[in-house]
């Protein structure tokens, strides 16, 4: 499974290349009209294309019987009872391919998160990691500390939370780069970055021992030995915003307007009905 996503996050990267230096707006557009060419293409090939319109206009003309008996409830009861048969009917119709639409596409919502989710901070920023062990484990005997590369001053000591397990420093960036970090407690060292350079790439927020969950949220991300006193890695890089029309939001937002315009522009060239 682990060399599934290993594919995935190869491809997305690929694509993704000639946008790394272009607004994130570019790449995240591209995305878009590449989900929704992938699920009008999936939908017209497992729904049911002449029983989606055919229930389509039953639809509209119990509505319009609604209008034409409107002043007599009990027709208007009995073409309601039908409008809603025929979206029980539409549903029947329409939604097997949405399952096979939703996995592909919610997988590639991991991959644009890692790339449009969080902001690399800039010189002179302060960001947050973290160490995480288990809850109750002694602190001062594990003796966290955090080493970083010239670029990276730790600001401050280990902030030790020992009722949640959890060892904190505040780092400062001082130019713009990729630096390793080294984590240490208990003997043990795990090595995790901190990603500062303003050029479109990953960004792994976390980093836990090997799971399903690990590669699932994390492909083809840094990973803590199973066998050290460490559960995880954290740093809380500061959350991205993309500016979009006349506001900034994030990138989901973005991705799925323009998914749902581009599948809306396309519909009639791929003649899909939905």
């Amino acid at each position: 499974m682990s060399y599934f996503f290993d594919i995935v996050t190869f491809l997305v990267g690929l694509v993704l290349t000639p946008f790394r230096r272009l607004p994130a707006v570019a790449g995240i557009a591209l995305l878009a009209l590449v989900t929704a060419v992938f699920a009008l293409l999936i939908y017209k090939k497992f729904s049911n294309q002449e029983g989606i319109t055919r229930a389509k206009k039953r639809i509209f003309g119990h509505f319009f019987g609604i209008y034409l008996f409107r002043d007599n409830l009990g027709r208007i009861i009995a073409q309601f009872g039908l409008v809603m048969a025929g979206v029980g009917r539409y549903m029947t119709y329409a939604l097997p391919p949405v399952v096979v639409i939703i996995i592909p596409i919610g997988l590639l919502c991991i991959q644009m998160q890692l790339y449009y989710g969080y902001r690399p901070p800039g010189p002179g920023e302060a960001v947050n990691a973290a160490a995480v062990f288990e809850p109750g484990s002694d602190l001062l005997a594990l003796d966290p500390s955090l080493l970083s590369s010239p670029g990276v001053k730790v600001e401050t000591p280990p902030v030790r939370m020992g009722a949640i397990g959890e060892a904190a420093w505040r780092l400062r960036v001082e130019k713009e780069g990729d630096y390793p970090l080294d984590f240490r407690a208990g003997g043990a060292e795990v090595g995790f970055p901190l990603r500062a350079d303003p050029v479109l790439e990953r960004i792994y927020p976390q980093a836990g021992r090997p799971s399903f969950g690990q590669s699932l949220l994390y492909p083809g991300g840094p990973a803590v030995p199973a066998e050290s006193p460490f559960r995880s890695i954290r740093i809380d890089y500061p959350a991205r915003e993309v500016p979009f029309l006349w506001f900034r939001t994030h990138w989901s937002i973005v991705y799925f307007v323009l998914a749902l315009v581009f599948g809306l522009l396309l519909k009639k060239p791929l003649r899909v009905d939905f």
